[in-house]
C-alpha cells in the first residue's frame, strides 16, 4: 500500500494505492486519516481509485476515523472507489457513515465557505479574511 496526502484550503485528500489488507496498512491508513482530521480540516477526501482491495478491518479503520471526524466537525468522503473497494463498501453499508462521491467537486459543493475559513469572513483584497 502507498499513501499520498495533499491539502488545500480546508481540505485534505489522501490517495490510497495498492491493497489494504495487513495490520501495518490499517495502522498507516488510520494514522493518515486521523492526522488530517486533527489538523481541523473541514473535509477529508479518501481517494480509493487506485486501491485494488480493502479488507473489512481496513473499512473498520475508515469508520473509526469518520466518527472522530464528526467530533471535530469535519466531513469525510470516499472518492471514486475501485470496483473491488466498492464491493466491500456496499456489502458493509459504509455509505451510511461515509458518503461515496465520484468527483472532488461534490465534496466542495457540500462544504460552506464559512466552514473553510474557520469562522473568518473574506474582506475585499484579503485572501485570508478577518475574524468576525
Amino acid at each position: 500500500m502507498h499513501l499520498t496526502t495533499q491539502g488545500g484550503s480546508g481540505f485534505t485528500e489522501i490517495s490510497v494505492k495498492g491493497r489494504v489488507s495487513k495490520a501495518a496498512e490499517f495502522a498507516a491508513l488510520r494514522t493518515a486519516l486521523s492526522q488530517a482530521v486533527q489538523r481541523k480540516k473541514v473535509a477529508v477526501i479518501l481517494n480509493m481509485e487506485g486501491c485494488e482491495y480493502i479488507s473489512s478491518e481496513g473499512i473498520g479503520a475508515i469508520l473509526e476515523i469518520a466518527s472522530e471526524a464528526a467530533q471535530f466537525k469535519s466531513t469525510m468522503w470516499i472518492l471514486r472507489p475501485s470496483v473491488g473497494v466498492k464491493k466491500v463498501v456496499e456489502a458493509l453499508g459504509v455509505e451510511r457513515e461515509v458518503p461515496v462521491i465520484q468527483t472532488r467537486e461534490e465534496a466542495v459543493r457540500s462544504v460552506r465557505p464559512d466552514d473553510l475559513l474557520g469562522g473568518m469572513t473574506p474582506m475585499p483584497g484579503d485572501d485570508l479574511g478577518r475574524p468576525r
